[in-house]
């Protein structure tokens, strides 16, 4: 299975939701579906297209998860299926269990019935079976509909963008850097394409200069730090500090120092993050 898209399937519907302000009177469309036949309503609901990736996601009031993400996102008719590139999760409201349509037992689709890029407005349906790659469970989550969900693509890349950090003592140079605003935070990626690996942070928009903790952003902490080693191994901060040094709201530039420590849910395998260093425009 590509752990790679499942992860970050997870881990950007975490994010996304993140800091979103529960009294932005801007609209944010409709999702639903029905989970093993039970109505299901998301409460918050946004999308995002990045360098051809496309990601949906929508959070019920009990905290459950629906995100889909799409691959090379040029067709309005998507499949899913086992070891696909293209995939959806659902993550139940006590985030213990993911469920996910490219394991052995996935199958689905995703069907786009409206792109209103004037707007930034999609419309369109799914459904999908999804199976727990640990346990061997499934769930089946029909007649899903998203209407007139807003997406956001404004994405800065390398440009003036700086990004270092030493990751188990030794110095790592990204080849691609990346800083973008989604519902309330900025997002800042630190990627090398070739190899897989990556560094995530991701910071409430609001942030001023200070000192700040890093924390699991799939756990709610409202700072969060997040390590891939390689395409198929997934790390996020268990403990770690945060300066911002300079915020320009204005000019959407920001600055800042990082380290944290970082583990997986999955596996053993641990990192040290040490004299991180940004500068980022988003």
């Amino acid at each position: 299975m590509k752990t790679n898209v499942v992860f970050s399937l997870l881990l950007f519907s975490a994010l996304f939701f993140l800091g979103c302000n529960q009294d932005d009177a801007s609209p944010q469309g409709k999702m639903t579906a029905k989970i093993d036949g039970q109505n299901w309503s998301g409460k918050e609901v946004g999308a995002a297209l990045t360098q051809g990736t496309f990601n949906l996601s929508g959070k019920a009031a009990d905290g459950s998860l629906i995100t889909i993400t799409l691959q090379d996102f040029t067709a309005d008719t998507f499949y899913l299926y086992p070891n696909a590139d293209h995939a959806a999760v659902w993550l139940p409201a006590n985030g213990s269990n993911s469920f996910v349509s490219n394991a052995p037992g996935g199958l689905g689709y995703v069907i786009f019935s409206e792109i209103n890029t004037t707007d930034s407005l999609i419309s369109g349906k799914f459904e999908f079976m999804a199976e727990n790659p640990l346990s061997g469970e499934s769930v089946f989550v029909s007649e899903g509909e998203f209407v007139n969900v807003p997406f956001t693509s404004n994405i800065a890349h390398v440009g003036e963008n700086t990004f270092a950090v030493k990751i188990d003592g030794v110095n790592w140079a990204p080849t691609l850097i990346s800083g973008s605003k989604v519902n309330g935070k900025i997002n800042i990626v630190a990627s090398n394409v070739s190899t897989g690996r990556s560094v995530g942070l991701y910071i409430p928009v609001a942030v001023n200069p200070g000192d700040y903790t890093l924390g699991d952003p799939l756990f709610g902490a409202t700072y969060g730090g997040q390590y891939n080693p390689d395409s198929q191994t997934f790390l996020s901060a268990n403990s770690g500090s945060l300066t911002i040094s300079k915020h320009d709201k204005t000019a959407r530039l920001i600055e800042g120092t990082f380290q944290f420590g970082a583990s997986s849910l999955f596996s053993p395998a641990t990192a040290s993050l040490t004299d991180g260093s940004f500068s980022i425009q988003y």
